[in-house]
């Protein structure tokens, strides 16, 4: 199928074969980009190792959250395991320091947010 050129009011004849080829290039270099992409997540698809998780995914069911028990819980656990599962929680990334502090005044009991 040959490409018709639609002359363009006021440009001259060598114009509208510049854009056509600019237009036609363009098109090739974005499908060859389409080509190469597909190709790139294919082999990341079948080769690659899995990615490691995100830090604002939700943790498991089986992960305690830190801080004091819901009211409806039992009181059987001590303070210090609460305080320790807490610290851990923060070690391991899982909280920032800002959460930390607001679990561990709950808990304790000098919440400032109680206050208000």
């Amino acid at each position: 199928m040959p490409l018709i050129l639609v002359p363009a009011p006021g440009l001259p004849a060598w114009a509208s074969t510049v854009i056509m080829l600019v237009v036609v290039a363009a098109g090739v270099v974005g499908i060859v980009s389409m080509i190469m992409a597909m190709r790139r997540n294919r082999d990341l698809q079948d080769g690659a190792p899995p990615l490691p998780p995100r830090p604002w995914s939700q943790p498991s069911a089986e992960t305690p959250l830190p801080g004091p028990p819901s009211p409806v819980a039992p009181d059987d656990v001590p303070l210090e395991q609460r305080l320790s599962e807490i610290d851990d929680a923060y070690f391991s990334g899982r909280i920032d320091a800002s959460e930390r502090e607001r679990a561990r005044r709950a808990l304790l009991g000098d919440d400032p947010d109680e206050e208000r």
